[in-house]
């Protein structure tokens, strides 16, 4: 079983089954992402997929009772397989419509959902083990929430600084592209936001860089 991941509106895999569990644990993905597999009626929470995979589908009981008629009783062969035929064809039909289905594997999606994290648990990684956290983070695509502490323009770049813990002077500053000032300029000191970027390790603050806002 291969499956597709939505968050946001932003489509992720497909993953196999062993992966799904695998980034679930990680952190990348979360039970309350929408997932979709071929066959199902539809998105359904990331959660329920798994519940559902942990025990036997119905519908496939169904067709083991069919199969077990069709063998058992040679006399209603016919009628057993056009029964067999029109549940075949309503499984098809019940299929997402092309405008719900999930993307191909040659989506240009990332292949894997940023690890969400906040800006004061970021901050506190790299103040406490600066080469701890550059191994377990830089070059990664995270998601980070916190506090905007400040919006500048540093020698024609713009970014969004986050503030890390209370007290502390390390915080996560975001540099963002001339594609997302419109979106900066709504952003206020003191409002909680979400910025999607690389990390590119630590200078004084640590940096993200292409970055976008959530």
């Amino acid at each position: 079983m291969e499956i597709d991941i939505s968050r946001n509106g932003q489509k992720f895999g497909p993953y196999k089954m062993d992966e799904v569990k695998s980034y679930l644990a990680s952190g990348h993905l979360q039970a309350s992402d929408l997932a979709w597999y071929q066959g199902a009626a539809g998105w359904m929470p990331l959660s329920e997929l798994l519940q559902q995979a942990s025990s036997p589908a119905k519908s496939n009981k169904k067709l083991w009772v069919i199969l077990g008629v069709l063998i058992g009783v040679p006399t209603v062969l016919l009628g057993g397989c056009v029964v067999f035929l029109a549940l075949v064809g309503s499984s098809v039909t019940n299929l997402p419509t092309a405008s719900s289905r999930a993307p191909s594997s040659s989506s240009t999606a990332p292949s894997v959902p940023p690890l969400s994290v906040t800006a004061s648990d970021l901050a506190q990684a790299y103040e406490d083990n600066e080469v701890a956290a550059d191994n377990a983070y830089s070059g990664e695509v995270l998601a980070v929430t916190g506090v905007v502490q400040s919006i500048d323009t540093i020698f024609g770049s713009t970014s969004v600084t986050l503030a890390g813990k209370e007290m502390s002077l390390v915080s996560v500053q975001c540099f963002v592209d001339d594609s997302q000032k419109g979106l900066v300029a709504t952003l206020r000191k003191g409002q909680k936001a979400t910025v999607q970027g690389v990390v590119d390790g630590k200078s004084l603050n640590v940096h993200l860089k292409d970055c976008r806002i959530k």
